[in-house]
Protein backbone atom coordinates (compact mmCIF):
# COMPACT_ATOMS: atom_id res chain seq x y z
CA UNK A 1 0.00 0.00 0.00
CA UNK A 2 1.52 3.35 1.12
CA UNK A 3 3.24 2.28 3.39
CA UNK A 4 6.57 4.43 2.13
CA UNK A 5 4.39 7.73 2.46
CA UNK A 6 2.90 7.47 5.69
CA UNK A 7 6.45 6.68 6.96
CA UNK A 8 7.33 9.64 5.17
CA UNK A 9 4.79 11.44 6.97
CA UNK A 10 5.22 10.40 10.18
CA UNK A 11 8.98 11.45 10.29
CA UNK A 12 8.04 14.44 8.83
CA UNK A 13 8.07 16.36 12.80
CA UNK A 14 11.65 14.44 13.05
CA UNK A 15 12.69 15.98 10.00
CA UNK A 16 11.79 19.00 11.07
CA UNK A 17 13.71 18.99 14.51
CA UNK A 18 16.56 18.05 12.34
CA UNK A 19 16.36 20.43 9.92
CA UNK A 20 16.09 23.72 12.60
CA UNK A 21 19.21 21.94 14.27
CA UNK A 22 20.78 22.05 11.00
CA UNK A 23 20.37 25.66 10.33
CA UNK A 24 21.17 26.43 13.85
CA UNK A 25 24.88 24.75 13.58
CA UNK A 26 24.94 26.45 10.06
CA UNK A 27 24.26 29.75 11.39
CA UNK A 28 26.81 29.58 14.01
CA UNK A 29 29.70 28.55 12.05
CA UNK A 30 28.84 31.25 9.78
CA UNK A 31 29.30 33.76 12.30
CA UNK A 32 32.74 31.86 12.86
CA UNK A 33 33.81 32.05 9.30
CA UNK A 34 33.42 35.38 8.89
CA UNK A 35 35.02 36.31 12.47
CA UNK A 36 38.20 33.75 11.49
CA UNK A 37 38.28 34.35 7.22
CA UNK A 38 36.55 37.68 6.93
CA UNK A 39 39.19 39.19 6.39
CA UNK A 40 40.94 37.26 3.66
CA UNK A 41 41.61 38.75 0.37
CA UNK A 42 39.87 36.99 -2.25
CA UNK A 43 42.48 34.42 -4.68
CA UNK A 44 42.24 31.73 -6.80
CA UNK A 45 39.73 29.61 -4.45
CA UNK A 46 38.01 32.78 -2.38
CA UNK A 47 36.19 34.07 -5.15
CA UNK A 48 33.41 37.03 -5.15
CA UNK A 49 30.69 34.22 -4.51
CA UNK A 50 32.97 31.69 -2.69
CA UNK A 51 34.51 33.80 -0.18
CA UNK A 52 34.05 34.83 3.90
CA UNK A 53 33.29 38.41 4.03
CA UNK A 54 29.85 38.83 4.21
CA UNK A 55 27.36 36.42 5.94
CA UNK A 56 25.18 35.15 2.75
CA UNK A 57 28.71 34.55 0.93
CA UNK A 58 30.11 32.45 3.78
CA UNK A 59 26.37 30.51 4.44
CA UNK A 60 27.31 29.59 0.34
CA UNK A 61 30.74 28.73 1.14
CA UNK A 62 30.22 26.06 4.01
CA UNK A 63 27.19 24.63 1.77
CA UNK A 64 29.91 24.35 -0.85
CA UNK A 65 32.42 22.12 1.47
CA UNK A 66 29.29 20.49 2.78
CA UNK A 67 29.21 18.38 -0.46
CA UNK A 68 33.56 18.12 0.19
CA UNK A 69 33.64 20.14 -3.41
CA UNK A 70 36.97 21.91 -2.81
CA UNK A 71 37.21 21.27 1.15
CA UNK A 72 41.18 20.89 0.73
CA UNK A 73 41.66 24.01 -1.74
CA UNK A 74 39.36 26.56 0.49
CA UNK A 75 41.74 25.01 3.71
CA UNK A 76 44.99 26.09 1.88
CA UNK A 77 43.44 29.45 0.92
CA UNK A 78 42.41 30.47 4.08
CA UNK A 79 45.62 29.28 6.37
CA UNK A 80 48.22 30.82 3.94
CA UNK A 81 46.16 33.28 0.87
CA UNK A 82 49.05 33.49 -1.81
CA UNK A 83 50.00 37.80 -2.31
CA UNK A 84 48.89 37.98 1.51
CA UNK A 85 50.07 41.53 3.83
CA UNK A 86 50.65 40.55 7.48
CA UNK A 87 50.15 44.36 7.86
CA UNK A 88 46.88 44.67 5.94
CA UNK A 89 45.39 41.66 8.31
CA UNK A 90 43.91 39.80 5.04
CA UNK A 91 46.48 36.60 5.76
CA UNK A 92 44.98 33.77 6.77
CA UNK A 93 44.21 31.51 10.42
CA UNK A 94 45.66 28.14 11.47
CA UNK A 95 42.22 27.71 13.60
CA UNK A 96 41.38 26.47 9.84
CA UNK A 97 42.94 23.32 10.53
CA UNK A 98 40.39 22.97 13.00
CA UNK A 99 37.52 24.80 11.64
CA UNK A 100 37.20 22.97 8.01
CA UNK A 101 37.38 19.27 9.40
CA UNK A 102 35.00 19.98 11.90
CA UNK A 103 32.77 21.06 9.49
CA UNK A 104 32.84 18.49 6.75
CA UNK A 105 32.96 15.73 9.50
CA UNK A 106 29.43 17.19 10.67
CA UNK A 107 28.22 17.91 7.63
CA UNK A 108 28.91 14.97 6.13
CA UNK A 109 28.72 12.13 8.40
CA UNK A 110 26.26 13.68 11.12
CA UNK A 111 23.85 15.25 9.58
CA UNK A 112 23.18 12.61 6.90
CA UNK A 113 23.08 10.32 9.59
CA UNK A 114 20.46 12.00 11.96
CA UNK A 115 18.06 12.23 8.74
CA UNK A 116 18.71 8.39 8.47
CA UNK A 117 18.19 8.09 12.17
CA UNK A 118 14.35 9.90 12.24
CA UNK A 119 13.64 7.99 8.80
CA UNK A 120 14.64 4.49 10.33
CA UNK A 121 12.97 5.27 13.61
CA UNK A 122 9.17 6.40 11.90
CA UNK A 123 9.67 3.32 9.80
CA UNK A 124 10.09 1.25 13.00
CA UNK A 125 7.33 2.98 14.83
CA UNK A 126 4.82 2.55 11.64
CA UNK A 127 5.63 -0.88 11.70
CA UNK A 128 4.85 -1.20 15.23
CA UNK A 129 1.68 0.40 15.01
CA UNK A 130 0.40 -1.66 11.84
CA UNK A 131 0.91 -4.83 13.94
CA UNK A 132 -1.73 -3.30 16.19
CA UNK A 133 -4.14 -2.61 13.86
CA UNK A 134 -7.81 -3.88 14.76
CA UNK A 135 -9.86 -6.03 12.51
CA UNK A 136 -12.77 -7.31 11.81
CA UNK A 137 -12.06 -10.49 13.83
CA UNK A 138 -10.78 -8.78 16.76
CA UNK A 139 -14.06 -7.09 16.82
CA UNK A 140 -16.13 -10.13 16.55
CA UNK A 141 -14.11 -11.60 19.43
CA UNK A 142 -14.88 -8.59 21.71
CA UNK A 143 -18.56 -8.98 20.70
CA UNK A 144 -18.68 -12.32 22.21
CA UNK A 145 -16.74 -11.93 25.29
CA UNK A 146 -19.19 -8.57 25.65
CA UNK A 147 -22.18 -10.68 25.70
CA UNK A 148 -21.37 -12.94 27.95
Amino acid sequence: RWHIMETLIVALPGFFSVLCFMIICFYIFAVFGVALFGGIQLNGELSKFRNFQSFGNTLTTLYTISTAEGYADVLTACVQPPLCDEGAGDCGNWVAYVYFPVWVFWSTSFMLNLFITVLLDAFSWKGKMSAMEVDLQCFSEFQVHWLE
